[in-house]
């Protein structure tokens, strides 16, 4: 599996695994605790797949390629 994290310019680029999360999320908040934590990866793996554009799906998000009709 490869995760996709954006570059600079907003273009996703491909990463090992996790380190998307790492980088993106897990690196640069305090949680209070593990709760805290898998509340927020959740939100986090939500806008992953809802929100945010794949350089490698033509800049369309996961779940739009998941769920299109055709």
């Amino acid at each position: 599996m490869t995760i996709f994290s954006l570059n600079d310019y907003g273009v996703g680029e491909a990463s090992p695994p996790g380190e998307s999360l790492k980088c993106e999320l897990i690196y640069l908040k305090a949680f209070e605790d593990g709760q805290h934590l898998a509340q927020e990866v959740s939100t986090w793996f939500r806008w992953y797949n809802r929100q945010r554009p794949h350089q490698s799906l033509n800049y369309r998000t996961p779940d739009e390629i998941y769920y299109q009709t055709g």
